[in-house]
């Protein structure tokens, strides 16, 4: 790619929620674990990885104004940028 060519990729960008409970799943009961946040969205991913790999990436996706969706706009914003 030249210097001043860049990739738009227009997808989806948001946050992946998992559960993890202690100890085996009891249904009658409160179950002590951890969640987890990780950024996600397809679009998000391959502006990731393509920014990764050196290509300038610019995301173009809808956008939150949560607690959820900040997680997700400042994910390794050093890496590719995203397009309000």
């Amino acid at each position: 790619m030249r210097e001043k060519d860049y990739v738009v990729i227009i997808g989806s960008a948001n946050i992946d929620v998992a559960g993890y409970s202690h100890e085996s799943l009891n249904y009658a009961d409160s179950n002590p674990g951890k969640i987890k946040f990780t950024p996600g969205g397809v679009g998000r991913n391959i502006a990731q990885n393509l920014a990764l790999l050196g290509n300038k990436a610019w995301l173009l996706s809808a956008v939150g104004s949560d607690f959820l969706w900040s997680i997700a706009a400042n994910a390794n914003q050093s890496i590719w940028r995203l397009c309000r």
